[in-house]
């Protein structure tokens, strides 16, 4: 039996997946949500939960809302 642990990987093809999950948060954490975006990075905001992430989310909202 092979145990993942003794195996040897290939990291240069590895794909990994990754989400940026926001709660509340200042102005870095408006930073960091801009820089993950134009990385292609998917944002998950917890609306309500304070600060930055209401701003993003009332943001978004409003263009949202323009779009239709």
């Amino acid at each position: 039996m092979n145990f993942l642990s003794s195996c040897t990987i290939d990291i240069s093809a590895l794909t990994i997946p990754v989400i940026s999950i926001i709660v509340e948060g200042g102005i870095e954490t408006i930073k960091t949500v801009y820089h993950a975006v134009m990385r292609r990075i998917p944002v998950l905001v917890l609306q309500s939960s304070g600060r930055a992430t209401d701003f993003i989310a009332h943001g978004y909202n409003i263009t949202a809302h323009k779009r239709r």
